[in-house]
């Protein structure tokens, strides 16, 4: 428990959010697994936008013949690649 203080303390003095800690964690690369929030294979990762920062923003992916655009910010790491917050019916609508 005094670890878990200890650590809060130091995200809180550093200004960093628990979110912005887990995307600095999360690597994408080509290839990965997509999987929806409701548990629905999306596809592969075509592609990892990055900002002129060089930091991913975004990932494509192709899902139903389309791409779509996920932004960076709904990935979480999964075992098997990466989870979008969005429901696959989500993900159909996005361009």
């Amino acid at each position: 428990m005094r670890s878990i203080i200890i650590a809060a303390a130091i995200v809180s003095s550093l200004g960093l959010s628990g979110a912005a800690l887990a995307q600095e964690a999360l690597t994408v690369k080509n290839g990965m697994l997509v999987t929806s929030a409701d548990g629905k294979k999306l596809g592969r990762v075509y592609e990892v936008k990055k900002g002129a920062d060089g930091a991913p923003t975004a990932i494509v992916v192709i899902n139903d013949a389309k791409m779509a655009t996920l932004a960076i910010g709904t990935l979480t790491k999964a075992d098997n690649g990466v989870t979008t917050s969005l429901t696959a019916a989500e993900v159909r609508k996005l361009k």
